[in-house]
């Protein structure tokens, strides 16, 4: 409920900018990964690469963004495994990500020049429900091409 309400107050509030908007409705839904110690070398190895992946792409990320923690928990955890994506690896997934981010964020539209507040709710809802939904889509898409993958290699 919490999360929400900050996403209300954010569309509420004019004053704030799209990508203002847009960030509270994506930073609110998480997740929220627990970080574990600074001292924790995968994790800081991890942190590392991803810091490392955000500035050779250039993207503008804020340091606390949620998906960042997200993304370097999970390269840590991989690293464990010994699973871990190759750098090139990671890139290649990063440039396919940005891709389809670009046309996903094209697709959202304010009327008017600063956008009246139906508006702003209509765009922050197309948001929510492309962050959550959109994210279903791509974890089965890529669940098939990897069946068909295994398919043309193995079957």
């Amino acid at each position: 409920m919490a999360a929400i309400a900050k996403i209300l107050a954010v569309v509420d509030d004019e004053s704030a900018g799209v990508h203002q908007m847009l960030g509270a409705v994506q930073y609110q839904l998480g997740p929220h990964p627990a970080v574990p110690p600074e001292a924790d070398p995968d994790w800081q190895a991890a942190s590392r690469e991803v810091d490392e992946l955000i500035a050779d792409l250039g993207w503008t990320v804020a340091p606390n963004a949620p998906a960042r923690a997200l993304l370097a928990l999970t390269l840590a955890a991989l690293r464990r495994t010994g699973s871990a994506p190759p750098g090139s690896g990671l890139r290649a997934y990063a440039e396919a990500m940005a891709g389809l981010a670009a046309r996903e964020v094209a697709g959202l539209h304010l009327d008017g020049a600063g956008g009246t507040s139906g508006s702003r709710v209509a765009l922050a809802e197309s948001a929510l429900m492309g962050m959550v939904l959109h994210e279903r889509v791509l974890v089965a898409l890529r669940r098939l091409a990897q069946e068909d993958a295994s398919a043309r290699n193995f079957g």
